[in-house]
């Protein structure tokens, strides 16, 4: 299983956590140039439109350092987001976007992260995390243009190096719909 899949688990664990349905967050992972382009595809999809928020995305490209003790993985990006109005302040986007659904969801992508046995840290999961009001390209006094087609709200969590464990070494601890832990063998 490649790198990718494996935080495709991380992100179906968060997704039983948050979601009752689990269909939220989406997840997608590519070059950000694609991951947009294809949010902007669904924008135009009578079907698909509604279905592309909130969203984990893992930004590639991203270096393996690969060794025999197995591959780790050098400064993940990964992006939480989810639209906004391009109308609020930022208070409002603390009280409708960040505390109700970005927060929520990077609590439960970190705890996720730490709990998985595929994907492990070897320097305590160290990170930056960085709120993004109203998510554009800036000078270095706001946003002039926005990322995508969408007006956003995002939590860039950048710098993490996880190593890749072989599923033969490894178990997979899961988190059932009713919090039960289930173990299984790689």
């Amino acid at each position: 299983m490649n790198f990718v899949d494996r935080i495709g688990d991380v992100v179906e664990q968060v997704r039983l956590a948050y979601d009752s349905e689990a269909e939220e967050p989406y997840y997608m992972y590519g070059h950000p140039l694609e991951i947009f382009n294809i949010l902007s595809k669904k924008s135009e999809s009578e079907t698909f439109k509604y279905s592309k928020y909130p969203l984990i995305a893992l930004f590639q490209d991203f270096q393996e350092k690969v060794n025999l003790s197995g591959t780790t993985v050098e400064d993940v990006t990964l992006v939480i987001m989810t639209e906004t109005s391009p109308n609020y302040n930022a208070t409002n986007r603390y009280t409708n976007t960040f505390t109700p659904t970005l927060i929520p969801i990077y609590d439960l992508l970190i705890k996720y992260l730490k709990q998985s046995n595929l994907v492990v840290s070897d320097d305590d999961y160290e990170h930056t995390k960085i709120d993004r009001l109203y998510w554009g390209t800036g000078d270095e006094f706001g946003n002039s243009l926005r990322i995508g087609n969408d007006a956003l709200d995002a939590i860039v969590v950048s710098g993490l190096n996880l190593r890749v464990m072989d599923c033969n070494e490894a178990s997979t601890v899961r988190i059932t719909e009713d919090d039960r832990i289930r173990i299984t063998e790689g």
